[in-house]
């Protein structure tokens, strides 16, 4: 067995996954005034992580495991390919300025990116985001891991 494969309860990551998107739902409306630009930081990590859980937990509904990681994309793949094309439609239906694809390879890395960018050496400051696209399918994959209580 790969040491990248991981069990859990994916109804406790699903509740983990809410209380990061509502720190970054809650960053969101502290910048609203400002742009985001005070809260960027905080708003990026929290959403991107939240992502990443809620990914997490659609795989543990879907065949009990998940694989280790923190790049959205290898989460998204494991998906079932109903899951993926329920969740890329719905996101499709929200945001029309770009592609799912396009938002989550811009956001893929975006919570090691975003989470150190104070370290001295880092490249990290020059860390690219798709804000609107990672909020977009922070709030779809929410969207979907509330349809499994139904």
């Amino acid at each position: 067995m790969s040491d990248r494969i991981r069990h859990g309860d994916y109804k406790k990551a699903i509740k983990e996954g809410y209380m990061f998107q509502k720190v970054a739902e809650d960053c969101l409306e502290q910048s609203e005034d400002s742009f985001l630009f005070d809260c960027i930081n905080p708003l990026t990590v929290n959403a991107s992580f939240a992502c990443e859980v809620y990914l997490k937990a659609i795989c543990l509904f879907e065949s009990g495991m998940f694989f280790k990681g923190h790049f959205l994309s290898d989460q998204f793949s494991q998906l079932s390919p109903a899951a993926q094309k329920a969740i890329k439609a719905d996101f499709e239906s929200k945001l029309s300025y770009t592609s799912f694809e396009k938002a989550l390879r811009l956001n893929n890395d975006a919570f090691d990116e975003w989470r150190y960018v104070f370290e001295d050496g880092s490249n990290r400051n020059g860390a690219v985001v798709d804000i609107y696209g990672l909020i977009t399918l922070m709030r779809c994959l929410r969207h979907y891991v509330d349809a499994f209580g139904e």
